[in-house]
């Protein structure tokens, strides 16, 4: 069965988000000072912007108080992928922050796809509740008709995607 456009794109999007993921960031011969001396203290404004929005979420996070890198960090979580050097170009501070920011895409990618998974599987029920009961009243039979409307709304909402603009914090040379 042939792709269509969109399903293209989107392997292409994963294909291209892979390639980045493993390929070092350009401008790492530039960058004089480590990552988390330039964030400053943990109670700098800065690492406030990033623990805010977390704390409020219910997860914890810590400032970077060294430029230990991301194989350092995920050892004790993905010891295949560490031994592999899986994140060996995630250098420093620098990298560690780089991989967290697409560790929190793909966590919040996910988690999207279940809300809206969980979603559309309750919107449709409701449908298919609908579609079936005995309307003999006229006017429940109105109220049923309104209510699918709203529905089916409902679900084409849901069966869209949503798109977010934020700066761009890795450069491949691709």
């Amino acid at each position: 069965m042939a792709l269509t456009p969109a399903e293209k794109q989107r392997r292409y999007r994963d294909r291209k988000r892979e390639e980045a993921k493993n390929s070092p960031d350009a401008t790492r011969p530039y960058l004089a000072a480590p990552f988390h001396k330039w964030m400053g203290s943990s109670d700098s404004a800065y690492w406030q912007e990033v623990e805010f929005p977390l704390g409020v979420s219910g997860l914890k996070f810590e400032a970077f108080t060294d430029d230990s890198g991301s194989a350092d960090i995920a050892r004790p979580y993905d010891e295949w992928g560490a031994s592999e050097g899986y994140y060996d170009h995630f250098t420093g501070s620098v990298g560690r922050a780089e991989h967290m920011v697409w560790n929190l895409i793909e966590a919040g990618t996910a988690l999207a796809r279940r809300l809206n998974q969980y979603k559309l599987e309750h919107v449709e029920a409701e449908l298919a509740r609908l579609e079936k009961a005995d309307l003999l009243d006229p006017s429940e039979r109105k109220k049923a008709v309104a209510e699918m409307v709203k529905l089916n709304k409902l679900r084409d909402r849901l069966k869209k995607e949503k798109r977010f603009a934020m700066p761009e914090w890795m450069v491949n040379d691709q």
